[in-house]
């Protein structure tokens, strides 16, 4: 895209979340990352909060804490971004894991 010139707007943006989104209300981990890995490396999307936050969803919905709070970790390192913060510490608190809290 970036080599053909072609815009990238507000609503190309959207488009490129809410299919993001979708994925990762569906559940599908592998689908996620790999969509928003090529993404970015191609210069579709930029890594915001708002655009990895669907790299810590997938997790949340399936309950697992331990990998929301991996992926979390990892979208700060590599994006210096923390998508979804609120939501996994807030879970952790609920679910009493005061050893991942922690981290």
């Amino acid at each position: 895209m970036q080599e053909k010139d072609v815009p990238m707007n507000e609503s190309t943006t959207d488009y490129f979340f809410h299919i993001l989104n979708n994925m990762a209300l569906k559940g599908d981990v592998q689908a996620v990352n790999l969509f928003h890995e090529y993404s970015v490396m191609m210069g579709l999307i930029s890594p915001n909060g708002r655009m990895c936050a669907p790299l810590v969803m997938v997790h949340l919905k399936k309950n697992d804490l331990v990998s929301s709070l991996n992926a979390m970790s990892e979208c700060i390192e590599k994006y210096k971004c923390a998508p979804l913060l609120h939501d996994v510490l807030s879970a952790l608190v609920e679910k009493g894991e005061t050893d991942l809290l922690k981290k």
